[in-house]
């Protein structure tokens, strides 16, 4: 009676092995397909504040050289001129691609920013620097970027919407998250394997020694179990490269930083080449553009 329950017990734990097994695979499928979809998607988010100041530092050298000709007046004010500048690149480079898409990747790259909320992202971005910056006094020297990283940081991270992925999902938590699936799906691959082989054994059970033909099946047939538990530690390890390389390549803080540095760099810039410094409030204020004919010259529709 004993030895029938034995046996009911290990062939009930072989089928549950063996069903546990056979999902490992697609669940590991599944799970790194909705990874790369939300690891794409942070990096989208984090990389408009990387593309929001790039496009700053171009402007700023862009005005700089334009005054260095003698091209465009100068703008003695630190936070007229950055406001002057934040609110021409959030306009040039958002609104106005998003409006005409006169580039091939404009509908693309406007779909998505609509998507992930990036022009109220990047629009509250101006208002909260224009309003920061316009605290720091004149008459405390500033040298460098690391004064300013401090406010750009802050700005950055206080942003709901640079903060969260659709305005639901915390960046934080997701990307920390992410950084685990290598670790994980070597743990999920090495587990399926074990479950296989621990579905295999109890067919060593049944075989005969003094039948060779018996042992030889029942041999072939564990190897099988073997072989196909095997598959699982190699997917596992497989899609764990591939995600330690994702993780790398799109990296969350990596990009993060260079933005801060990048529009702290320019910043510290701009303050150096004005003299005074005032609050003002944001407005559609925007710097003289060499060769552009005055305000009130230009033709209204």
């Amino acid at each position: 009676m004993e030895m029938q329950q034995d046996a009911v017990s290990e062939l009930l734990m072989a089928n549950i092995f063996n069903t546990a097994s056979s999902y490992i695979v697609p669940i590991m499928g599944v799970l790194f397909v909705v990874a790369v979809l939300m690891r794409v998607s942070l990096f989208w988010v984090i990389r408009a504040e990387l593309r929001f100041a790039r496009e700053f530092a171009v402007r700023l050298h862009f005005y700089l050289r334009a005054v260095a000709h003698g091209e465009a007046p100068r703008v003695g004010s630190f936070s007229r001129l950055i406001r002057a500048l934040l609110e021409k690149t959030y306009l040039e480079c958002f609104e106005i691609n998003d409006r005409y898409k006169l580039r091939s990747l404009d509908k693309v790259e406007s779909l998505a920013d609509r998507l992930f909320m990036l022009h109220a992202a990047l629009q509250r971005c101006v208002e909260e620097l224009v309003v920061q910056l316009g605290y720091l006094k004149k008459s405390v020297e500033r040298s460098g970027r690391n004064d300013f990283q401090d406010i750009v940081r802050s700005t950055f991270d206080t942003n709901p919407y640079f903060s969260r992925v659709f305005g639901i999902l915390p960046i934080s938590t997701i990307n920390e998250l992410l950084a685990t699936l290598p670790g994980l799906f070597l743990v999920l691959g090495i587990f399926g394997t074990f479950m296989g082989i621990a579905a295999g054994l109890p067919e060593l059970g049944n075989m005969d020694l003094s039948n060779i033909e018996n042992t030889k099946q029942v041999m072939d047939g564990f190897l099988v179990h073997i072989s196909s538990a095997m598959i699982k530690s190699i997917v596992g390890i497989g899609l764990s490269a591939l995600m330690g390389v994702l993780n790398t390549l799109l990296s969350v803080e990596t990009t993060h930083y260079t933005a801060i540095t990048r529009l702290s760099d320019s910043l510290a810039l701009a303050w150096q080449e004005t003299d005074v410094n005032e609050r003002v409030a944001p407005s559609s204020h925007s710097v003289p553009v060499p060769g552009a004919p005055p305000a009130g010259d230009r033709k209204t529709a």
